[in-house]
């Protein structure tokens, strides 16, 4: 069975300025909301510029064909106005990566999609479902499209301090313990920890709950912000290079902005260009250009993505986003409802 794949960013990303968003524009609009913040914090030169780089394939969202058809026939409801909401909050949050704009979702973006399916009702993916649980039992792992029902009525809601996160989220200010299963305050500075979510907001865990150095101040490895970087010479916190900066090939500290990776020649670059050579893990230049290497091969060409019929190996060469794994083909999504 072909599992139905929503992306991160569509439930927690929104798209951008205005009151409302419509689902149709949804996509340009969540691209538009992370350039903003991109900008902003360092990482990309303008808007226009981020508009049409290859920003990272989280943020090429396709919308399922069948979470299309579930919005057209009211099985999920689509919140244009908690989608504006969101996309302010994702394309305003801080720049520093500890703090708690950056690790913890707006409460607009919890609103986005809701299922209308109620408990025992018929459901094909979990968004469907009020409780966005829909239970499937005994279906055939090579079917298409799987039937099964809603358990509950509701999702659970975040707890607080003392409750038990088994089956929950925490709320904010918490995080859940994992042996016994319950919220517990977040941890202070210099308190020992093994995850970034165990601290207190404005902290990383490196061992323990520590402050890192912002943008000027002594470093060792990290820095606190978006579009910074600890440089390996002078050991401070320091921008990121842009495109065309000069950077060391395959250092243990990214030089570069996360959009533009250390290239073989040594310089800071927005991808390879269009009919060139790459190969798999390679940037291809331009908002959805990918590197299609053919079954069996090390290397192809950076492409546009394919029609419908076309030879494929992987989904993200295909318009459709689907790579028939049988037949090696860009095919259309099925619609499972």
């Amino acid at each position: 069975m072909r599992k139905l794949l929503v992306t991160t960013l569509l439930l927690a990303a929104c798209g951008g300025g205005g009151d409302s968003v419509s689902f149709a524009d949804y996509p340009d609009a969540a691209r538009e909301a992370v350039c903003h913040f991109l900008v902003r914090c360092g990482d990309i030169e303008s808007l226009d510029v981020c508009m049409t780089s290859n920003i990272g394939s989280e943020i090429n969202i396709h919308i399922p064909a069948s979470l299309q058809a579930a919005v057209d026939m009211a099985k999920i409801k689509y919140s244009g106005t908690a989608a504006a909401a969101c996309l302010d909050a994702l394309a305003n949050r801080s720049c520093d990566s500890t703090s708690q704009s950056s690790r913890v979702e707006a409460d607009a973006c919890a609103q986005l999609i809701t299922g209308t399916r109620h408990n025992g009702e018929a459901c094909a993916f979990d968004l469907e479902c009020a409780s966005q649980v829909c239970d499937v039992v005994d279906c055939d792992p090579s079917a298409t499209c799987c039937v099964g029902t809603c358990a509950g009525e509701a999702a659970p809601p975040a707890v607080g301090i003392g409750r038990s996160c088994a089956s929950a989220p925490c709320a904010p200010g918490g995080f859940c313990e994992n042996a016994s299963q319950t919220c517990a305050p977040l941890k202070p500075a210099g308190t020992a920890c093994n995850f970034r979510d165990e601290c207190a907001y404005g902290l990383e865990c490196l061992g323990t709950c520590q402050a890192l150095p912002a943008l000027g101040e002594p470093c060792t490895e990290l820095c606190r912000d978006e579009g910074t970087t600890c440089n390996a010479t002078s050991l401070t916190c320091v921008q990121v290079m842009l495109a065309g900066g000069s950077c060391t090939p395959n250092a243990l500290i990214p030089e570069c902005s996360p959009v533009y990776p250390c290239d073989a020649t040594g310089h800071c670059a927005a991808g390879i260009p269009l009919g060139q050579p790459c190969s798999l893990g390679d940037l291809c230049a331009g908002d959805t250009a990918a590197c299609d290497v053919a079954i069996g091969q090390s290397s192809g060409m950076c492409s546009l993505p394919k029609p419908n019929g076309s030879p494929c190996s992987r989904d993200s060469v295909c318009q459709s986003a689907l790579c028939d794994p049988d037949t090696a083909t860009c095919e259309a999504e099925p619609i499972c409802t």
